[in-house]
């Protein structure tokens, strides 16, 4: 292999096999080809802070652009974050669920998964610079139409607590928000690198 380093690209069905662009694992190399404007300057490459885990720092998280107070050092707690292709859906310690769950949408009536508030996540990368990765609402939102006359809507942030040493704070970005950003994982320089993937069409 050129490098030690494997990516991740999760395609986002019809519309992105009909423009070539399907899911793949990469290793020993940088692949642009599914990033927006192929160009190897766009991805933005943040230092592992467990290896095990492929852990980032995590510095703030935040619904609509407004601090959640959950990560961040102070009064707030030091806060892990890794990428996993292996979850589907978004995961936070059980504490830090229990103090959001009020804010976000649980199999409540709704008129669409786009009327609610964006959610993003803030890193910290190589140089310092804090860096903020939003999902839209229809990202993180499960509507339901099982009844197309009452739609429930349901987040799919879900509390789950990792029982190992220094990880009990650890937060986990599945399927749905590796879909919309690329992860490169790279093991000569402990660093993953995160870039906005290129699709057909919007989510």
């Amino acid at each position: 292999m050129e490098k030690n380093v494997f990516s991740y690209y999760l395609s986002q069905g019809e519309s992105d096999h009909a423009a070539n662009l399907y899911s793949k694992l990469v290793f020993g190399k940088i692949d642009v080809s599914d990033i927006v404007d192929e160009d190897e300057a766009n991805i933005i490459w943040f230092p592992v802070m467990d290896k095990n885990f492929w852990a980032l720092e995590l510095t703030d998280v935040l619904l609509n652009n407004s601090s959640l107070g959950l990560c961040g050092g102070g009064d707030n707690k030091n806060c892990l974050i890794t990428p996993d292709s292996d979850t589907s859906c978004l995961t936070m310690p059980t504490w830090a669920r229990d103090k959001v769950k009020h804010l976000m949408p649980d199999d409540e009536p709704c008129v669409s998964d786009t009327d609610y508030q964006s959610l993003s996540f803030e890193l910290r990368d190589i140089n310092g610079i804090k860096h903020k990765f939003e999902l839209e609402s229809e990202r993180y939102i499960a509507i339901s139409d099982e009844d197309p006359d009452a739609p429930t809507c349901t987040s799919v942030v879900a509390p789950l607590d990792i029982r190992q040493t220094g990880l009990s704070n650890l937060f986990i970005l599945g399927d749905i928000w590796m879909t919309k950003f690329k992860c490169y994982f790279c093991r000569d320089t402990d660093r993953v690198g995160i870039a906005l993937a290129k699709h057909a069409d919007a989510f």
